[in-house]
């Protein structure tokens, strides 16, 4: 959700590949968490939108950092642009380039 994804959908569709029960579980057990909230955006059939709760925003500093570690630590790891809160990401994640070993 720091990269502007907030539908099911959406995330389903990110890079990471994450299987649609795996998915449902986590989304589940954040909002249980109080990290995300959803909300309905359609009725026929339900869908909801997810977004950040002030709790998991206050996450968004220590994600970041997970995410420069692992940009230095894990070759691989993709690098995408974080946006503001409700926008969509409109370029595709790239590979960060492999550490070169000196």
């Amino acid at each position: 959700m720091l990269y502007g994804k907030r539908t099911y959908g959406e995330l389903l569709d990110s890079p990471e590949g994450i299987p649609t029960n795996i998915l449902a579980e986590r989304l589940k057990r954040l909002e249980q968490a109080g990290i995300i909230v959803s909300t309905a955006y359609q009725e026929r059939p339900v869908r909801y939108a997810y977004t950040l709760s002030a709790k998991g925003a206050a996450m968004g500093d220590i994600l970041l950092a997970l995410v420069r570690w692992g940009k230095e630590h894990i070759p691989g790891t993709l690098v995408l642009k974080a946006t503001k809160p409700g926008a969509t990401q409109s370029k595709p994640a790239r590979r960060a380039k492999a550490p070169r070993a000196d």
